[in-house]
């Protein structure tokens, strides 16, 4: 496909779990590159290549709950495009993380994301001029088949009597 800054080819896409494989074939004045994942109402993480400083960004900075200021700080790394002027971009989408591997899987990136169950929406990112795109999208079910219902508060810092008191229930007489 051919991609532009203001098109509208993933949105209907729905999904929290998922796996993206891109190739962009940047134009001549083509500056950025990549997705919007786990993308809601006020919320979004940008995966990002740059071709103008050849750099792939993780921009968590608006990606739901922000634990701590690094949270909201970008993470990037210089990553020059493929030979041929092609940038390829494979990305894991789960429900609090995102992973990103590009050149030929020697640049990595992976980034803790909180965002809201709301937030299953995506979005292709061209900066610039248009670029051609093969992209290709699997969902990808989740591994936790086995969750249970909580229908109690959770104790997340027990004190010592509480932690030696459910240590004694779990304990079976014979």
């Amino acid at each position: 496909v051919t991609v532009e800054e203001n098109n509208t080819l993933l949105q209907d896409f729905v999904g929290d779990t998922y796996e993206i494989l891109a190739k962009f074939y940047p134009e001549e004045g083509t500056q950025k590159v990549g997705f919007k994942v786990r993308t809601g109402e006020t919320e979004e993480t940008l995966i990002v290549y740059d071709l103008l400083t050849q750099s792939l960004s993780i921009d968590r900075s608006r990606s739901g709950v922000i634990i701590s200021s690094k949270f909201a700080e970008v993470t990037s790394q210089n990553v020059t495009e493929n030979a041929d002027g092609t940038v390829d971009l494979h990305i894991y989408v789960d429900k609090a993380s995102v992973e990103v591997f590009a050149k030929d899987y020697t640049a990595a990136g992976a980034a803790q994301i909180f965002p809201s169950p709301l937030s299953v929406g995506a979005a292709v990112l061209v900066e610039g001029a248009a670029a051609k795109a093969d992209i290709t999208i699997y969902p990808l079910d989740s591994i936790w088949t086995d969750k249970a219902e909580v229908t109690e508060p959770i104790v997340l810092n027990p004190t010592i009597e509480e932690a030696k008191a459910e240590e004694e229930e779990k304990v079976e007489v014979v």
